[in-house]
């Protein structure tokens, strides 16, 4: 990308150029390598290879046990996939609840899924069309397959001339607007190193546009008028049951307001998840203890992340536990677990068995 009279000029591998005064770059990310285990999309897979195989393994190893790691565990152990996780870190999924991850484990041993935490994996060695993987607790352990999913990177491969952009780890430093330290460029998705969610693109590339519109067409539109607010976008884990969180987790609003109360109710006391055979999980809320102002949902269960847009919306308008006493919820509906997961805030939840 090179600077032409006010214009930057984008030019293709193939040679194609194009002129814009503004632009915007949205390049994604790309799968994390181990050093010495290399991606090579055959035996060590990534999670866009591991959606090409023709036919399922009957081991597979996943490294990795965060979002992605967990979702393709999930899919693959429900074909009948003996499936082992190996997670560096003491608990799948870390960044969120501590109890969900716990219950996910407890979930993926019932489901034939083995789970290996506070391990990495030294090295991989192919062995008569196996694949012996040599872990760092002094073990070893085979699979037909493995699936490399310990994160992703930006893809940051740009070739700048006379264009100064600020990096921070292979990601573009984005302002709350979504501009780059050259103002008339803009950068949104997983190249901002920020919440690697489709979601989390969508409303940055509406922001960015929406900015950019005002700057070109002032009369007729407006910036935006406040930054996005990333505590505030849903986190949805599609595994099984499903996972979906909106705002801080117990520990981290502990750190930030000191004491926070906790309501929770489990899906076995709500009559539409009986009704469904599903009654595997919970609904958690955190308030604030001196404002009472709900600042984390989590759930687990049947649905979790289509209901989890009740607790956005009531973290956005920062509704108190309270609150809840206005609401009417239908009957019978998962979404009574909120109710009641928000009433026991209050200690006030009728069906919490």
């Amino acid at each position: 990308m090179t600077k032409e009279k006010g214009n930057y000029i984008v030019t293709t591998l193939e040679g194609e150029s194009y002129s814009s005064e503004y632009v915007i770059l949205a390049t994604g990310s790309e799968t994390k390598e181990l050093p010495g285990i290399i991606i090579d999309e055959k035996d060590i897979l990534s999670s866009t290879g591991i959606l090409k195989m023709q036919e399922l393994p009957k081991e597979l190893a996943i490294i990795g046990g965060g979002v992605i790691g967990c979702e393709f565990a999930s899919i693959f152990s429900a074909f009948g996939v003996q499936v082992t996780i190996i997670e560096f870190l003491p608990h799948l999924i870390a960044t969120e609840e501590e109890e969900i991850s716990k219950r996910l484990a407890m979930q993926f041993k019932k489901n034939g899924v083995k789970v290996i935490t506070n391990t990495g994996v030294q090295e991989i060695i192919k062995k008569d069309k196996r694949l012996e993987l040599k872990l760092n607790n002094n073990t070893t352990l085979t699979a037909d397959k493995v699936l490399l999913s310990v994160g992703r990177k930006p893809v940051n491969n740009l070739t700048w001339k006379g264009i100064n952009i600020n990096e921070e780890k292979g990601a573009i430093v984005i302002n709350d607007f979504m501009q780059t330290s050259c103002d008339k460029i803009y950068a949104i998705g997983d190249v901002t190193g920020k919440m690697q969610l489709a979601h989390t693109a969508s409303k940055q590339g509406l922001m960015a546009a929406q900015h950019i519109a005002s700057r070109l067409y002032p009369e007729k539109y407006s910036a935006p008028q406040e930054p996005l607010n990333y505590n505030n976008i849903p986190r949805c884990i599609f595994t099984h049951p499903e996972i979906a969180s909106v705002g801080y987790t117990q520990k981290d609003a502990e750190e930030i307001f000191g004491d926070v109360r906790v309501g929770k109710f489990p899906f076995a006391a709500n009559g539409k998840a009986v009704a469904m055979g599903n009654i595997n999980g919970f609904v958690k809320t955190i308030a604030r203890k001196d404002t009472s102002e709900l600042v984390g949902m989590h759930i687990m269960g049947p649905n979790a992340a289509e209901l989890i847009a009740q607790g956005t919306i009531m973290i956005v308008n920062k509704n108190k536990a309270e609150d809840i006493d206005s609401f009417v919820f239908a009957h019978p509906t998962l979404s009574e677990a909120i109710m009641e997961a928000m009433e026991d805030l209050q200690s006030k939840s009728i069906h919490k068995i």
